[in-house]
């Protein structure tokens, strides 16, 4: 495992995207949600794992009309998790200390299943993962790497993410004791960069056609 391939890693995981957001955005206000939303996406990159190296990664980038309907799928769904945290700040108060029980800020507390599997649906339909872990990856494995390099490259990524994704729940959820003003302003502005990604992803096709 090379220098170059750890360094690409760390810009490729640190670089903000849907998955860091959803994170932030939950774990401002509830830290478990936080840890909830970050094993869905680690799961989702075990499951691109599997892809990867049983060559079923490959067949889908292979099919346009696939991994079109991946990109399509990808982004409504990220314009959806925008839209409706955008919504979710708007109603709740912006003033108050306490948020009480049946208040919509309160609601925006979910189960941790349903966390779980919001950014596992996040991370499924992401085309850049999954490029990632079909061509990236591998072309820093080597043309000619057995099967245990690809896999071992492979869960390097997916353990680097972990600690990442793990770190950004536990420094939202210190934003979030500052109070209901600081978890109002990151909902909006992660629900607007989530917007911005899934209208991106739909409209300028960056991560797929270059």
């Amino acid at each position: 495992m090379t220098a170059a391939f750890v360094i690409a890693v760390a810009f490729m995981v640190m670089t903000p995207g849907p998955d860091s957001l959803a994170i932030a955005d939950a774990a401002v206000r509830s830290r478990t949600d936080g840890v909830m939303i970050a094993l869905g996406a680690v799961t989702g990159m075990l499951v691109f794992t599997v892809a990867a190296c049983t060559g079923l990664g490959a067949l889908l980038v292979a099919a346009p009309a696939a991994l079109d309907a991946l990109r399509i799928v990808g982004g409504l769904y990220l314009v959806f998790v925008g839209l409706t945290s955008l919504r979710s700040a708007v109603r709740a108060p912006a003033d108050t200390e306490e948020t009480a029980p049946g208040s919509p800020a309160s609601q925006r507390i979910l189960a941790p299943a349903r966390r779980f599997g919001r950014d596992l649906l996040v991370d499924m339909t992401n085309p850049k993962t999954l490029v990632v872990f079909v061509t990236v990856v591998p072309a820093f494995a080597g043309p000619d790497a057995d099967y245990p390099t690809l896999v071992g490259h492979c869960l390097f990524l997916v353990v680097f993410a972990a600690a990442w994704f793990l770190t950004v729940a536990l420094l939202a959820a210190r934003i979030g004791t500052l109070g209901p003003r600081s978890e109002r302003w990151t909902a909006i502005v992660t629900g607007g960069v989530m917007c911005g990604f899934g209208i991106a992803i739909l409209v300028l096709d960056p991560f797929v056609r270059g």
